[in-house]
């Protein structure tokens, strides 16, 4: 079958980093300096780091590798990869493959020596090989696929009450997995991508199932009822996609994260209705 992507991803900010704010440099202590080149003789493929703060927090990143014949030509946007930084299935992969930028975000000293732009409460630098610059804010849509918070509580609360002989060991405590979202919110065909589809998987849709039977009464769920808001445009709902993070806690609860922004598609033997169309924002 024929998979219809569209991709509307920040066109002309992410193609090219010479849209400078100003052009103004950033300039920080010799110790992230060190760091700054360890990570770029460590990862000799990436060309830039781009890294955006909100309240002095980071909270986006983007990793530029360098273009070659397998991400190329530049529409398909295959040298960019986004990480959303307060969604910890995105930190658990940064630490996990690149753990040196991981260290360099997360470093305090990192945002204490930025002398960020004046009353900028968001503001972005982008990291070269030689230096790193201000840059115009990325700004994204929110029309995103997206986790329904208040669902999600009476979600959370429904998977802790019916934990009762749960046993999961430590190393397998993590999931992350990758769905297809259909129109009307559902989760359908989905791939693991951080652990496997044992214990914690199988509760987690056992469950999930279930509440949306009974206590959602799936038949009547429309795009903003259920558990997953699928990506929505002139109030027409899309065939979408979404990372989900499942954490079991020590103490029998339950942590539940997902983020759909700029996800990159990995379900390997992903099947589509041929008259939908597969938004990858």
């Amino acid at each position: 079958m024929k998979i219809i992507i569209k991709t509307m991803l920040l066109v002309v900010l992410l193609s090219a980093t010479n849209n400078v704010l100003g052009q103004q440099k950033v300039s920080y202590k010799n110790q992230i300096k060190r760091s700054v080149d360890v990570i770029f003789a460590t990862y000799e493929k990436i060309d830039s780091i781009s890294i955006q703060f909100q309240d002095n927090e980071p909270k986006d990143l983007y990793i530029y590798v360098q273009r070659d014949s397998a991400n190329i030509p530049n529409q398909t946007y295959r040298h960019i990869y986004y990480s959303a930084l307060d969604f910890q299935g995105d930190v658990c992969f940064i630490k996990k493959n690149y753990p040196l930028i991981y260290d360099l975000i997360f470093n305090k000293k990192l945002k204490a020596s930025i002398k960020k732009p004046k009353d900028e409460k968001v503001f972005r630098i982008v990291i070269d090989r030689k230096n790193a610059y201000f840059r115009n804010n990325i700004h994204a849509t929110s029309l995103n696929t997206s986790i329904n918070k208040g669902i999600l509580e009476k979600f959370l609360l429904f998977l802790n009450d019916n934990n009762k002989d749960l046993v999961i060991a430590p190393e397998d405590s993590i999931l992350i997995f990758q769905a297809v979202v259909n129109r009307n919110g559902i989760i359908a065909e989905n791939e693991a991508l951080h652990g496997n589809k044992d214990q914690l998987y199988t509760y987690f849709f056992k469950n999930y199932e279930y509440f949306n039977k009974n206590i959602l009464n799936s038949d009547k769920i429309n795009i903003y009822s259920g558990l997953i808001i699928p990506y929505t445009k002139g109030g027409r709902p899309f065939q979408s996609i979404i990372d989900v993070y499942i954490r079991a806690n020590a103490d029998k609860t339950f942590t539940i994260s997902a983020n759909g922004r700029e996800r990159k598609l990995k379900i390997k033997k992903y099947v589509k209705e041929d008259q939908d169309f597969l938004m990858i924002l």
